[in-house]
């Protein structure tokens, strides 16, 4: 995310994915604990009379609207209207984390929010070590990569001032030399990234590489090459 006041992602999948990472981590009950938000707060209310209702529905006209099928103009109002009534009382959740001193610069990236280094003149760091990454090839022609900042023991943490991770990868007979044949790419806020692969291409390899991207859209160092065969 830039420095700019509008914040909030654009496009309704875009949204929802974001507002969905926020209502997931907020409504935790350890989380709203120790960000003051228990019934009976003005933050607290408003999450449980405000933001999460006008979230669901929200996110029940989405999920309407993204069924082709069904989609049509009074569908499509529909979003419109549910989308514009969240919107107001999202920002109002975000002001109020974001002043909240007990709410980390990783608990608002964590929540797909902007960082406090945002608007206040000072950048957020370009980071200058790669992710770490974990595999899951569980399910037949998916990969799941994970990724992570070194050291983390719980494999889930981002650098401090990380909007998020871009990977670089391709199917390939031999080990690329450079980067440049990982010709498809994916950027992502919240770990893991999803890899699909048809059926044609199990047993064969991929060769991914990552790189952290901050929260003005600076890029750190990309990692080595890994590989891994398609399930």
């Amino acid at each position: 995310m830039s420095k700019r006041k509008n914040w909030m992602e654009r496009g309704h999948q875009k949204l929802n994915t974001q507002s969905s990472a926020t209502i997931k981590y907020v409504t935790l009950q350890a989380n709203r604990e120790r960000f003051g938000l228990n019934p009976g707060t003005p933050g607290g209310d408003l999450l449980d009379n405000e933001v999460i209702p006008k979230f669901t529905a929200f996110n029940d006209a989405f999920n309407a609207w993204k069924d082709k099928n069904s989609r049509n103009i009074v569908v499509t109002a529909e979003l419109h209207d549910k989308e514009k009534d969240f919107t107001k009382v999202y920002r109002k959740l975000y002001s109020i984390l974001k002043a909240t001193p007990s709410v980390a610069n990783d608990d608002l990236l964590n929540m797909s929010f902007p960082t406090r280094y945002e608007g206040n003149g000072t950048p957020s760091k370009v980071e200058n070590e790669a992710p770490s990454y974990g595999l899951d090839t569980s399910v037949l022609c998916r990969i799941r990569v994970f990724f992570y900042k070194t050291g983390d023991k719980l494999h889930s943490a981002k650098p401090a001032g990380q909007r998020g991770a871009e990977i670089k990868y391709a199917i390939l007979n031999e080990k690329p030399v450079n980067r440049n044949v990982l010709t498809l790419s994916k950027s992502k806020t919240r770990s893991p990234f999803l890899l699909e692969f048809a059926l044609s291409d199990r047993g064969k390899i991929v060769y991914f590489t990552l790189r952290w991207e901050n929260t003005r859209g600076e890029k750190g160092p990309w990692s080595p090459i890994f590989s891994v065969m398609v399930p």
